[in-house]
Protein backbone atom coordinates (compact mmCIF):
# COMPACT_ATOMS: atom_id res chain seq x y z
CA UNK A 1 0.00 0.00 0.00
CA UNK A 2 1.18 3.51 -0.83
CA UNK A 3 0.38 6.65 1.14
CA UNK A 4 -0.25 8.61 -2.05
CA UNK A 5 -3.32 6.41 -2.60
CA UNK A 6 -4.17 5.91 1.07
CA UNK A 7 -4.54 9.69 1.45
CA UNK A 8 -6.29 10.20 -1.87
CA UNK A 9 -8.99 12.86 -2.11
CA UNK A 10 -10.63 11.14 -5.09
CA UNK A 11 -14.42 10.95 -4.85
CA UNK A 12 -16.47 7.89 -5.76
CA UNK A 13 -19.91 9.35 -5.02
CA UNK A 14 -22.33 10.30 -7.76
CA UNK A 15 -23.55 13.13 -5.54
CA UNK A 16 -24.07 16.61 -6.91
CA UNK A 17 -22.43 18.13 -3.83
CA UNK A 18 -20.38 21.24 -4.60
CA UNK A 19 -16.96 21.11 -3.00
CA UNK A 20 -15.56 24.13 -4.79
CA UNK A 21 -15.41 26.26 -1.63
CA UNK A 22 -12.51 24.36 -0.08
CA UNK A 23 -10.12 22.35 -2.17
CA UNK A 24 -7.22 21.58 0.18
CA UNK A 25 -6.98 18.58 2.48
CA UNK A 26 -10.07 16.95 3.94
CA UNK A 27 -11.62 20.18 5.17
CA UNK A 28 -14.59 19.93 2.82
CA UNK A 29 -15.24 16.34 3.91
CA UNK A 30 -15.28 17.47 7.53
CA UNK A 31 -17.65 20.34 6.75
CA UNK A 32 -20.10 17.97 5.04
CA UNK A 33 -19.97 15.58 7.98
CA UNK A 34 -20.48 18.18 10.70
CA UNK A 35 -23.44 19.69 8.84
CA UNK A 36 -25.13 16.33 8.28
CA UNK A 37 -28.57 15.81 9.79
CA UNK A 38 -27.72 12.17 10.49
CA UNK A 39 -24.76 13.21 12.61
CA UNK A 40 -26.84 15.71 14.58
CA UNK A 41 -29.43 13.01 15.36
CA UNK A 42 -26.72 11.14 17.27
CA UNK A 43 -27.23 13.66 20.09
CA UNK A 44 -30.36 11.65 20.89
CA UNK A 45 -28.80 8.18 20.89
CA UNK A 46 -27.48 6.36 23.95
CA UNK A 47 -23.77 5.66 24.30
CA UNK A 48 -23.61 3.58 27.51
CA UNK A 49 -25.87 5.02 30.18
CA UNK A 50 -29.45 5.98 29.22
CA UNK A 51 -30.17 9.54 28.19
CA UNK A 52 -31.71 11.64 30.92
CA UNK A 53 -31.56 14.95 32.69
CA UNK A 54 -27.81 14.67 33.33
CA UNK A 55 -26.18 16.56 30.46
CA UNK A 56 -22.75 15.26 31.45
CA UNK A 57 -23.55 11.71 30.30
CA UNK A 58 -22.21 10.92 26.84
CA UNK A 59 -24.29 10.45 23.72
CA UNK A 60 -23.24 8.87 20.43
CA UNK A 61 -22.39 12.36 19.16
CA UNK A 62 -20.13 13.31 22.06
CA UNK A 63 -18.52 9.86 21.90
CA UNK A 64 -17.75 10.38 18.19
CA UNK A 65 -16.24 13.80 18.91
CA UNK A 66 -14.00 12.25 21.57
CA UNK A 67 -12.92 9.46 19.23
CA UNK A 68 -12.11 12.13 16.65
CA UNK A 69 -9.88 14.01 19.11
CA UNK A 70 -8.09 10.87 20.29
CA UNK A 71 -7.62 9.70 16.68
CA UNK A 72 -5.82 12.93 15.92
CA UNK A 73 -3.69 12.56 19.05
CA UNK A 74 -2.62 9.01 18.15
CA UNK A 75 -2.00 10.00 14.52
CA UNK A 76 0.36 12.81 15.44
CA UNK A 77 2.33 10.61 17.81
CA UNK A 78 2.29 7.72 15.37
CA UNK A 79 3.91 9.82 12.64
CA UNK A 80 6.61 10.92 15.09
CA UNK A 81 7.26 7.29 16.06
CA UNK A 82 7.43 6.15 12.42
CA UNK A 83 9.93 8.91 11.64
CA UNK A 84 11.96 8.08 14.75
CA UNK A 85 12.11 4.38 13.88
CA UNK A 86 12.95 5.21 10.25
CA UNK A 87 10.13 2.96 9.02
CA UNK A 88 9.16 5.62 6.48
CA UNK A 89 11.59 8.45 5.79
CA UNK A 90 9.03 10.26 3.63
CA UNK A 91 6.81 11.05 6.62
CA UNK A 92 6.74 14.76 7.51
CA UNK A 93 4.48 17.45 8.99
CA UNK A 94 2.36 17.61 5.82
CA UNK A 95 1.67 13.87 6.02
CA UNK A 96 0.90 14.25 9.73
CA UNK A 97 -1.64 16.98 8.95
CA UNK A 98 -3.32 14.95 6.20
CA UNK A 99 -3.54 11.82 8.34
CA UNK A 100 -4.95 13.79 11.28
CA UNK A 101 -7.60 15.48 9.14
CA UNK A 102 -8.62 12.21 7.49
CA UNK A 103 -8.97 10.44 10.83
CA UNK A 104 -11.05 13.24 12.32
CA UNK A 105 -13.51 12.79 9.44
CA UNK A 106 -13.69 9.01 9.73
CA UNK A 107 -14.05 9.16 13.51
CA UNK A 108 -17.03 11.50 13.35
CA UNK A 109 -18.73 9.03 10.99
CA UNK A 110 -17.73 5.74 12.59
CA UNK A 111 -20.96 5.35 14.62
CA UNK A 112 -23.39 7.06 12.27
CA UNK A 113 -25.16 3.75 11.54
CA UNK A 114 -25.41 2.73 15.19
CA UNK A 115 -29.07 2.16 16.15
CA UNK A 116 -30.74 3.48 19.30
CA UNK A 117 -29.98 2.06 22.76
CA UNK A 118 -26.26 1.67 22.19
CA UNK A 119 -24.77 -1.70 21.35
CA UNK A 120 -27.83 -3.36 22.88
CA UNK A 121 -29.79 -2.05 19.89
CA UNK A 122 -27.31 -3.58 17.46
CA UNK A 123 -27.49 -6.91 19.27
CA UNK A 124 -31.31 -6.81 19.39
CA UNK A 125 -31.54 -6.37 15.61
CA UNK A 126 -29.08 -9.19 14.93
CA UNK A 127 -30.81 -11.57 17.32
CA UNK A 128 -34.26 -10.86 15.89
CA UNK A 129 -33.07 -11.83 12.41
CA UNK A 130 -31.37 -14.97 13.71
CA UNK A 131 -34.47 -16.03 15.61
CA UNK A 132 -37.27 -14.98 13.26
CA UNK A 133 -36.09 -14.61 9.68
CA UNK A 134 -36.74 -18.25 8.76
CA UNK A 135 -40.37 -17.81 9.90
CA UNK A 136 -41.04 -15.01 7.40
CA UNK A 137 -42.72 -16.33 4.26
CA UNK A 138 -42.51 -15.07 0.67
CA UNK A 139 -44.94 -16.67 -1.79
CA UNK A 140 -45.28 -19.70 0.44
CA UNK A 141 -41.54 -20.19 0.91
CA UNK A 142 -39.36 -19.17 3.88
CA UNK A 143 -37.40 -16.09 2.86
CA UNK A 144 -34.19 -17.80 3.97
CA UNK A 145 -34.65 -20.18 1.02
CA UNK A 146 -35.15 -17.27 -1.38
CA UNK A 147 -32.24 -15.09 -0.27
CA UNK A 148 -28.64 -15.95 -1.08
CA UNK A 149 -26.08 -16.92 1.56
CA UNK A 150 -24.57 -13.42 1.39
CA UNK A 151 -27.97 -11.77 1.88
CA UNK A 152 -29.00 -13.85 4.88
CA UNK A 153 -25.48 -13.45 6.25
CA UNK A 154 -25.89 -9.66 6.33
CA UNK A 155 -29.03 -10.00 8.43
CA UNK A 156 -27.80 -12.78 10.72
CA UNK A 157 -24.52 -10.93 11.25
CA UNK A 158 -25.92 -7.41 11.27
CA UNK A 159 -23.18 -4.96 12.15
CA UNK A 160 -23.37 -1.26 12.96
CA UNK A 161 -19.93 -0.93 11.32
CA UNK A 162 -21.36 -2.03 7.97
CA UNK A 163 -24.48 0.03 8.59
CA UNK A 164 -22.37 3.16 9.13
CA UNK A 165 -20.65 2.59 5.79
CA UNK A 166 -24.04 2.04 4.14
CA UNK A 167 -25.37 5.26 5.66
CA UNK A 168 -22.55 7.31 4.19
CA UNK A 169 -22.59 5.63 0.77
CA UNK A 170 -26.32 5.14 0.21
CA UNK A 171 -28.59 6.85 2.72
CA UNK A 172 -27.18 10.36 2.61
CA UNK A 173 -25.44 10.39 -0.72
CA UNK A 174 -27.31 13.48 -1.84
CA UNK A 175 -25.31 15.34 0.81
CA UNK A 176 -22.08 13.38 1.22
CA UNK A 177 -19.39 13.39 -1.44
CA UNK A 178 -16.46 12.12 0.55
CA UNK A 179 -12.90 11.21 -0.34
CA UNK A 180 -12.25 7.55 -1.08
CA UNK A 181 -9.64 7.44 1.68
CA UNK A 182 -12.16 8.54 4.33
CA UNK A 183 -14.57 5.85 3.17
CA UNK A 184 -11.75 3.30 3.09
CA UNK A 185 -10.95 3.91 6.78
CA UNK A 186 -14.65 3.31 7.53
CA UNK A 187 -14.35 -0.23 6.16
CA UNK A 188 -13.39 -1.49 9.59
CA UNK A 189 -13.06 -5.07 8.38
CA UNK A 190 -12.32 -5.76 4.72
CA UNK A 191 -14.77 -8.65 4.67
CA UNK A 192 -18.41 -9.43 3.97
CA UNK A 193 -20.75 -11.18 6.39
CA UNK A 194 -19.77 -14.59 5.01
CA UNK A 195 -16.03 -13.95 5.49
CA UNK A 196 -15.96 -13.45 9.26
CA UNK A 197 -12.91 -15.30 10.57
CA UNK A 198 -11.88 -14.56 14.16
CA UNK A 199 -8.54 -16.30 13.65
CA UNK A 200 -7.70 -13.76 10.94
CA UNK A 201 -8.76 -10.80 13.03
CA UNK A 202 -12.10 -10.42 11.19
CA UNK A 203 -14.63 -10.17 14.02
CA UNK A 204 -17.59 -8.44 12.38
CA UNK A 205 -19.24 -7.75 9.04
CA UNK A 206 -17.25 -4.96 7.41
CA UNK A 207 -19.67 -4.18 4.60
CA UNK A 208 -23.02 -5.46 3.38
CA UNK A 209 -23.64 -7.31 0.12
CA UNK A 210 -25.66 -4.26 -1.02
CA UNK A 211 -22.51 -2.09 -0.99
CA UNK A 212 -20.11 -4.59 -2.55
CA UNK A 213 -19.65 -2.67 -5.82
CA UNK A 214 -19.02 0.65 -4.04
CA UNK A 215 -16.55 -1.03 -1.68
CA UNK A 216 -14.62 -2.39 -4.66
CA UNK A 217 -14.32 1.15 -6.07
CA UNK A 218 -13.21 2.51 -2.70
CA UNK A 219 -10.56 -0.20 -2.31
CA UNK A 220 -9.29 0.39 -5.83
CA UNK A 221 -9.02 4.15 -5.31
CA UNK A 222 -7.29 3.79 -1.93
CA UNK A 223 -5.07 0.96 -3.13
CA UNK A 224 -5.98 -1.30 -0.19
CA UNK A 225 -7.15 -4.32 -2.24
CA UNK A 226 -8.69 -6.71 0.34
CA UNK A 227 -6.72 -5.28 3.26
CA UNK A 228 -7.65 -2.84 5.99
CA UNK A 229 -6.60 0.77 5.51
CA UNK A 230 -3.64 1.31 7.89
CA UNK A 231 -5.42 4.20 9.59
CA UNK A 232 -8.32 1.91 10.49
CA UNK A 233 -6.06 0.52 13.22
CA UNK A 234 -5.72 4.04 14.61
CA UNK A 235 -9.48 4.59 14.46
CA UNK A 236 -10.10 1.28 16.26
CA UNK A 237 -7.58 2.19 18.95
CA UNK A 238 -9.10 5.64 19.45
CA UNK A 239 -12.59 4.16 19.79
CA UNK A 240 -11.32 1.55 22.28
CA UNK A 241 -9.58 4.18 24.39
CA UNK A 242 -12.52 6.58 24.26
CA UNK A 243 -15.05 3.88 25.13
CA UNK A 244 -13.27 2.31 28.07
CA UNK A 245 -12.30 5.61 29.68
CA UNK A 246 -15.81 7.02 29.11
CA UNK A 247 -17.40 4.08 30.93
CA UNK A 248 -15.14 4.70 33.93
CA UNK A 249 -15.83 8.41 33.97
CA UNK A 250 -19.59 8.05 33.52
CA UNK A 251 -19.71 5.29 36.14
CA UNK A 252 -18.24 7.70 38.69
CA UNK A 253 -20.59 10.49 37.59
CA UNK A 254 -23.59 8.17 37.94
CA UNK A 255 -22.43 7.02 41.38
CA UNK A 256 -21.87 3.44 40.30
CA UNK A 257 -18.34 3.46 41.74
CA UNK A 258 -16.24 5.94 43.73
CA UNK A 259 -12.68 6.94 42.95
CA UNK A 260 -11.47 5.17 46.07
CA UNK A 261 -13.31 1.97 45.12
CA UNK A 262 -11.86 2.17 41.62
CA UNK A 263 -8.41 2.68 43.09
CA UNK A 264 -8.88 -0.39 45.26
CA UNK A 265 -10.02 -2.47 42.30
CA UNK A 266 -7.07 -1.46 40.12
CA UNK A 267 -4.61 -2.39 42.83
CA UNK A 268 -5.62 -6.04 42.62
CA UNK A 269 -2.70 -8.05 41.25
CA UNK A 270 -4.98 -10.47 39.39
CA UNK A 271 -5.05 -8.03 36.46
CA UNK A 272 -1.32 -8.25 35.91
CA UNK A 273 -1.14 -11.86 34.74
CA UNK A 274 1.99 -13.93 34.32
CA UNK A 275 3.59 -12.29 31.28
CA UNK A 276 3.94 -8.76 32.66
CA UNK A 277 7.43 -7.31 32.35
CA UNK A 278 8.93 -5.09 35.08
CA UNK A 279 8.57 -2.09 32.76
CA UNK A 280 4.89 -2.82 32.15
CA UNK A 281 4.26 -3.24 35.87
CA UNK A 282 5.96 0.09 36.53
CA UNK A 283 3.74 1.87 34.00
CA UNK A 284 0.56 0.30 35.32
CA UNK A 285 1.50 1.10 38.92
CA UNK A 286 2.12 4.72 37.93
CA UNK A 287 -1.34 4.97 36.34
CA UNK A 288 -3.01 3.57 39.45
CA UNK A 289 -0.97 5.84 41.74
CA UNK A 290 -1.92 8.85 39.63
CA UNK A 291 -5.63 8.23 40.28
CA UNK A 292 -4.99 8.56 44.02
CA UNK A 293 -3.01 11.76 43.46
CA UNK A 294 -5.80 13.27 41.33
CA UNK A 295 -8.36 12.45 44.01
CA UNK A 296 -6.32 13.94 46.83
CA UNK A 297 -5.61 17.10 44.82
CA UNK A 298 -9.32 17.54 44.05
CA UNK A 299 -10.18 17.19 47.72
CA UNK A 300 -7.45 19.60 48.84
CA UNK A 301 -8.64 22.20 46.33
CA UNK A 302 -12.13 21.93 47.91
CA UNK A 303 -13.96 21.16 44.69
CA UNK A 304 -17.66 20.69 45.32
CA UNK A 305 -17.62 17.39 43.45
CA UNK A 306 -14.14 16.04 44.05
CA UNK A 307 -15.06 12.64 42.58
CA UNK A 308 -15.97 14.02 39.16
CA UNK A 309 -13.04 16.46 39.12
CA UNK A 310 -10.58 13.71 40.04
CA UNK A 311 -11.82 11.16 37.51
CA UNK A 312 -11.76 13.74 34.70
CA UNK A 313 -8.18 14.76 35.49
CA UNK A 314 -7.10 11.13 35.66
CA UNK A 315 -8.88 10.09 32.46
CA UNK A 316 -7.30 12.97 30.54
CA UNK A 317 -3.82 11.88 31.62
CA UNK A 318 -4.61 8.22 30.97
CA UNK A 319 -5.85 8.89 27.43
CA UNK A 320 -2.59 10.66 26.61
CA UNK A 321 -0.56 7.69 27.83
CA UNK A 322 -2.69 5.12 26.03
CA UNK A 323 -2.49 7.17 22.82
CA UNK A 324 1.29 7.29 23.10
CA UNK A 325 1.69 3.53 23.43
CA UNK A 326 -0.85 2.79 20.70
CA UNK A 327 1.28 5.00 18.44
CA UNK A 328 4.43 3.11 19.44
CA UNK A 329 2.70 -0.20 18.70
CA UNK A 330 1.66 1.07 15.25
CA UNK A 331 5.26 2.03 14.48
CA UNK A 332 6.55 -1.31 15.78
CA UNK A 333 4.18 -3.18 13.45
CA UNK A 334 4.41 -0.68 10.59
CA UNK A 335 5.76 -3.10 7.96
CA UNK A 336 3.08 -5.71 8.64
CA UNK A 337 0.34 -3.09 8.66
CA UNK A 338 1.45 -1.69 5.31
CA UNK A 339 1.62 -5.19 3.80
CA UNK A 340 -1.85 -6.02 5.12
CA UNK A 341 -0.62 -8.98 7.18
CA UNK A 342 -1.13 -7.53 10.67
CA UNK A 343 -4.11 -9.19 12.41
CA UNK A 344 -3.85 -7.67 15.89
CA UNK A 345 -4.84 -4.29 17.26
CA UNK A 346 -2.51 -1.58 18.46
CA UNK A 347 -4.13 -1.29 21.89
CA UNK A 348 -4.30 -4.93 22.94
CA UNK A 349 -0.88 -5.67 21.46
CA UNK A 350 0.78 -3.00 23.60
CA UNK A 351 1.25 -2.80 27.37
CA UNK A 352 -2.23 -1.22 27.41
CA UNK A 353 -3.63 -4.75 27.62
CA UNK A 354 -3.17 -4.61 31.41
CA UNK A 355 -5.38 -1.57 31.88
CA UNK A 356 -7.84 -3.07 29.36
CA UNK A 357 -8.07 -6.24 31.40
CA UNK A 358 -8.66 -4.27 34.58
CA UNK A 359 -11.22 -1.92 33.03
CA UNK A 360 -13.17 -4.77 31.40
CA UNK A 361 -13.63 -6.45 34.76
CA UNK A 362 -14.63 -3.24 36.53
CA UNK A 363 -17.08 -2.38 33.73
CA UNK A 364 -18.85 -5.72 33.99
CA UNK A 365 -19.30 -5.53 37.75
CA UNK A 366 -19.96 -1.83 38.29
CA UNK A 367 -21.37 -0.43 35.04
CA UNK A 368 -23.03 -3.01 32.81
CA UNK A 369 -24.98 -4.66 35.60
CA UNK A 370 -26.44 -1.35 36.72
CA UNK A 371 -30.29 -1.46 36.71
CA UNK A 372 -30.47 1.40 34.20
CA UNK A 373 -28.17 -0.49 31.79
CA UNK A 374 -30.12 -3.73 32.14
CA UNK A 375 -33.32 -1.77 31.46
CA UNK A 376 -31.84 -0.52 28.18
CA UNK A 377 -30.94 -4.06 27.14
CA UNK A 378 -34.46 -5.34 27.85
CA UNK A 379 -36.07 -2.30 26.21
CA UNK A 380 -33.96 -2.65 23.06
CA UNK A 381 -34.93 -6.29 22.64
CA UNK A 382 -38.63 -5.59 23.24
CA UNK A 383 -38.92 -2.43 21.14
CA UNK A 384 -36.82 -3.51 18.17
CA UNK A 385 -38.28 -7.00 18.26
CA UNK A 386 -41.79 -5.58 17.92
CA UNK A 387 -40.87 -3.01 15.25
CA UNK A 388 -38.95 -5.51 13.13
CA UNK A 389 -41.78 -8.01 13.36
CA UNK A 390 -44.24 -5.39 12.11
CA UNK A 391 -42.20 -3.79 9.36
CA UNK A 392 -40.31 -6.81 8.00
CA UNK A 393 -43.56 -8.73 7.50
CA UNK A 394 -45.09 -5.62 5.93
CA UNK A 395 -42.14 -5.20 3.56
CA UNK A 396 -42.16 -8.79 2.25
CA UNK A 397 -44.82 -8.09 -0.38
CA UNK A 398 -44.04 -4.39 -0.93
CA UNK A 399 -43.40 -3.57 -4.60
CA UNK A 400 -44.86 -6.91 -5.76
CA UNK A 401 -48.16 -8.06 -7.23
CA UNK A 402 -48.83 -10.16 -4.11
CA UNK A 403 -51.91 -9.31 -2.11
CA UNK A 404 -51.03 -7.17 0.92
CA UNK A 405 -52.82 -7.07 4.27
CA UNK A 406 -54.42 -3.67 4.99
CA UNK A 407 -52.58 -3.37 8.31
CA UNK A 408 -49.25 -4.00 6.61
CA UNK A 409 -50.06 -1.21 4.14
CA UNK A 410 -50.51 1.11 7.10
CA UNK A 411 -47.18 0.05 8.55
CA UNK A 412 -45.52 0.76 5.20
CA UNK A 413 -47.02 4.24 5.12
CA UNK A 414 -45.05 5.05 8.28
CA UNK A 415 -41.69 4.44 6.57
CA UNK A 416 -40.49 7.81 5.18
CA UNK A 417 -40.45 8.14 1.41
CA UNK A 418 -36.69 8.68 1.25
CA UNK A 419 -36.06 5.11 2.41
CA UNK A 420 -38.50 3.83 -0.21
CA UNK A 421 -36.84 5.99 -2.87
CA UNK A 422 -33.45 4.51 -2.02
CA UNK A 423 -34.95 1.04 -2.32
CA UNK A 424 -36.47 1.76 -5.73
CA UNK A 425 -33.26 3.35 -6.97
CA UNK A 426 -31.17 0.27 -6.28
CA UNK A 427 -33.85 -2.39 -6.82
CA UNK A 428 -34.49 -1.35 -10.42
CA UNK A 429 -33.99 -4.26 -12.85
CA UNK A 430 -32.96 -6.63 -10.02
CA UNK A 431 -34.36 -10.15 -9.55
CA UNK A 432 -36.87 -11.18 -6.86
CA UNK A 433 -34.26 -12.26 -4.32
CA UNK A 434 -32.28 -9.03 -4.61
CA UNK A 435 -35.42 -6.91 -4.32
CA UNK A 436 -36.59 -8.87 -1.27
CA UNK A 437 -33.18 -8.39 0.34
CA UNK A 438 -33.23 -4.65 -0.41
CA UNK A 439 -36.69 -4.35 1.16
CA UNK A 440 -35.30 -5.87 4.35
CA UNK A 441 -32.40 -3.41 4.17
CA UNK A 442 -34.94 -0.60 3.75
CA UNK A 443 -36.62 -1.59 7.01
CA UNK A 444 -33.27 -1.98 8.76
CA UNK A 445 -32.25 1.50 7.59
CA UNK A 446 -35.50 2.93 8.94
CA UNK A 447 -35.09 1.19 12.31
CA UNK A 448 -31.42 2.12 12.68
CA UNK A 449 -31.92 5.81 12.02
CA UNK A 450 -34.44 6.22 14.87
CA UNK A 451 -33.24 7.94 18.01
CA UNK A 452 -33.97 6.44 21.43
CA UNK A 453 -37.11 8.54 21.86
CA UNK A 454 -38.35 7.98 18.30
CA UNK A 455 -38.10 4.21 18.72
CA UNK A 456 -39.83 4.29 22.11
CA UNK A 457 -42.59 6.60 20.89
CA UNK A 458 -43.30 4.55 17.76
CA UNK A 459 -43.45 1.39 19.87
CA UNK A 460 -45.95 3.06 22.23
CA UNK A 461 -48.05 4.44 19.37
CA UNK A 462 -48.35 1.11 17.55
CA UNK A 463 -49.26 -0.62 20.81
CA UNK A 464 -51.91 1.96 21.71
CA UNK A 465 -49.97 3.21 24.74
CA UNK A 466 -50.75 6.85 25.44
Amino acid sequence: MRWANLLSEQKISDSNSDDSEITSGFANDYKQIIMSQQLRSMHEKTQIFPLGCNDLIRTRYTHSAEVSAISKLIAQRMVVQVIKSRKNTAFNEIIMYQISELLMCAAMLHDIGQPAFGHFGEEAIKMWYRTNLDKVMYRGTPVTEVLSKEMTGDLYNFSSLAQSLRCVIKLDNDHFSLSSSVLSVLIRYAASSTQIRAENGIKKTGYFYSERSQVAKIQEAAGTANCRHPLTYVLDAAERIASMTAVMEDSVKKGRITCLDLLSELRKEEYLGDAVTPEEYKRFAYIVKNLGICYENARKDSYQDAEVRAIRMWISSLQNQLAEFAAVCFADNYDKIMKGTYTGDIVSDSWCRIILRAFNDVEKRFAFFAPCILNIEISAKTIFGFLLNCFINAAVNYDTDNKQDDMYEKYLSIIPDRFKNIYHRYAKDEDDAQKLYLRFMMVTDFICEMTDNEAKNLYKTLNGII
